[in-house]
């Protein structure tokens, strides 16, 4: 009995742990990640692809699986890996949470480095220039399955192409130079368009047509064009343009698709700032006339203008004995510095050409400059504005507002106090400075800190107020010591500013937010070669 008893155990015993081991067995199993990962091209792993987030899961199957080294995961169309360590955690569950299985309806091309969401949540971010299946569209997002699970893309990282028809047409009959026009109305070549394509019409003129370039227009003569009827194209949709300046020391040529042996819609001229409106793998994109066109990137190199700032300009021999509350460059460095600028070719272009350039409707020559002085200091008129109008150059001059009266009419110049310019010394130097505003009065300092962003900004408003009913009609702004805040921008927009200036020392570049604009300061410390060094082009 007592045998038969202990035999009953056993069999029960085993046949437990055979349903266990079978459970076990058949349990699913899931990657928990405990940190962000870095997810790298399956065979390249110096080939980023994207992120997967922290607190993210991922279900193994056939497909994704981890070895002691990676774990391979599922990756838009293709397969990517990331780094097992050891906050990459597989747990054991007992059934697989059910997800519906959906495909995709068509291809998404990723155009910058983006991040996915779901439920508002990032789930992880893919790097430009990636196609991945869309399950389905919003009119702002677009549905992806990563491998922790279905997430959203702005549309306005994506792009897609369509042909469609352009309306108002015409095709040019023979290649074709295009122009833009500078400040003075003079006309320059921006680049050539080939003989059998067609464009699309905005405006007609007399002697032009004027159609799309960049984000801006182009000019054509008539001359060598005739109407252009039912003309099918490709459209390029970019939700929201990621516009950026493209330049080349050679002709650029721009063909019809991406493929160095299709059509060519056009040349550029070579040595000009022109914008692309976003980039695909090797290509950068651009818009003309209603047509898509693509540049070899590896042909291009992005860059920037330099806007340079100056206040007093006294000669070297009274610097030590000049009482200057403003910073200084001596006559001579001055002169050498325009000197160069004249002899190199450089051309001084408006604050309003550089609002044009920033949004991507003007093309700029690869040898500009925007010269800019601050204080309204009567020094700018007695030593640079000469200089400057000898060599035929132009410059925006900030003026402080409550100093125009502190004198009248025209004054003769002293060394031994601080002068600033009257309206009779701003009417008479006008043909150089374009007058703007540096603020009525609030040009303090306290704690090594402009008070200009320090006072309450009902007496900021009160300033410009002032400031704006003494000058007149400004809209370029230089900030007091450079120092700015979102409330101190808020309330020049409201009083009609559209571009305002600190002193961060780079280069404006295509799409910079125009109320936050860098310059560089030129003062003595600056030598001969780091002038030289900041207005040079990127080569």
């Amino acid at each position: 009995m007592k045998r038969t008893a202990v035999l009953s155990i056993v069999i029960v015993s085993v046949v437990l742990f055979i349903i266990w081991g079978m459970s076990f067995q058949h349990k699913e199993q899931r990657i928990v990640l405990q940190q962000e990962v870095t997810v790298v091209d399956i065979k390249d792993e110096q080939k980023i692809l994207g992120t997967l987030a922290a607190n993210t899961m991922i279900w193994l199957d056939d497909v994704q699986q981890c070895d002691e080294e990676w774990c391979t995961v599922i990756w838009g169309d293709m397969t990517a890996k990331f780094e097992m360590t050891e906050q990459v955690v597989i747990e054991k569950v007992k059934e697989r949470e059910e997800i519906a299985s959906q495909e995709a309806t068509e291809t998404i091309q990723i155009a910058r480095d983006t991040i996915v969401h779901n439920a508002q949540q990032p789930i992880g971010t893919i790097v430009a220039n990636q196609t991945f299946p869309a399950i389905s569209f919003t009119d702002e997002v677009a549905i992806i399955q990563l491998a922790n699970g279905l997430g959203e893309v702005a549309l306005s990282d994506t792009m897609t192409t369509t042909a469609t028809q352009l309306s108002e047409a015409i095709e040019v009959t023979k290649d074709t130079t295009i122009y833009q026009f500078d400040q003075y109305e003079r006309r320059y070549a921006i680049g050539t368009l080939y003989a059998g394509e067609a464009f699309e019409v905005i405006e007609t003129m007399r002697y032009y047509y004027v159609i799309q370039f960049g984000n801006g227009e182009a000019y054509v003569p008539r001359e060598h064009t005739q109407p252009a009827t039912q003309h099918m194209v490709e459209a390029l949709y970019l939700k929201s343009e990621a516009t950026g300046s493209i330049m080349a020391n050679e002709p650029l040529t721009v063909h019809t698709s991406m493929a160095t042996n299709a059509p060519v819609l056009a040349v550029l001229e070579p040595e000009m700032r022109y914008v692309s409106v976003g980039q695909w793998q090797e290509w950068a994109i651009v818009r003309i006339g209603g047509r898509v066109g693509y540049v070899q990137a590896d042909t291009t190199h992005e860059d920037g203008i330099p806007v340079l700032h100056y206040e007093h300009i006294i000669p070297s021999k009274d610097v030590d004995t000049f009482p200057a509350t403003h910073t200084v460059t001596t006559l001579e460095q001055f002169i050498e510095q325009m000197t160069y600028l004249a002899t190199e070719g450089y051309m001084t272009v408006s604050k309003d050409n550089v609002l044009d350039y920033i949004d991507g409707s003007y093309v700029l020559p690869r040898k500009a400059v925007l010269v800019t002085f601050d204080g309204g200091l009567l020094s700018a008129k007695e030593y640079a504005y000469p200089v400057l109008q000898e060599r035929g150059f132009q410059a925006v001059q900030h003026i402080i507002a409550s100093r125009l009266d502190r004198a009248e009419g025209e004054q003769s110049f002293s060394l031994t106090e601080e002068q600033f310019m009257t309206l009779k010394d701003i009417n008479m130097t006008k043909d150089v400075f374009d007058m703007e505003a540096q603020t009525f009065n609030l040009v303090g300092v306290a704690e090594e800190k402009s008070i200009f962003v320090q006072l309450p900004i009902e007496i900021v408003k009160d300033d410009l107020r002032q400031l704006v009913n003494e000058l007149g009609t400004v809209t370029s702004f230089a900030y007091p010591h450079g120092q700015t805040s979102e409330q101190v921008v808020k309330a020049l927009q409201e009083y009609g500013f559209l571009m305002a200036f600190t002193r961060e020392a780079r280069d404006i570049v295509v799409g910079d937010n125009a109320m936050l604009l860098p310059r560089y300061s030129i003062t003595t410390e600056i030598t001969f070669d780091m002038f030289k060094e900041i207005v040079a082009p990127q080569q």
